[in-house]
């Protein structure tokens, strides 16, 4: 068995995040620079140009959040719909069973 160092698991996520940040804080500069494409732009209006792009990713991943929130939430109602047909059809079976049961409790076969 093999013994990991403490903290690992921490440090690995702590790392994982620091990676998904840098898409926030670098990929803007990539687009706006890019989109620029060297052009002469006083430094106010890049840095409001750098802050747009950055608030479409943020509205972009929360839209993806809100999208899985909508499809978990449809996967829980079609599991609780399946759950509530499952339990009337077996009350169904049921109440078949017992009047079954009571009729023949009520009427004894006679053999001629």
């Amino acid at each position: 068995m093999e013994m990991r160092e403490p903290g690992r698991g921490r440090r690995a996520l702590r790392d994982r995040l620091v990676r998904r940040g840098t898409v926030f804080v670098v990929l803007p500069e990539v687009v706006v620079d890019h989109d620029l494409a060297g052009a002469g732009v006083a430094a106010q209006d890049r840095l409001k140009a750098v802050n747009d792009v950055r608030t479409t990713l943020w509205q972009l991943v929360g839209g993806l959040v809100v999208l899985l929130g909508a499809y978990a939430t449809w996967r829980q109602l079609r599991v609780s719909q399946d759950n509530v047909r499952a339990t009337q059809e077996g009350s169904t079976h049921n109440r078949t069973n017992e009047r079954t049961g009571e009729q023949s409790r009520q009427a004894p076969l006679q053999y001629y």
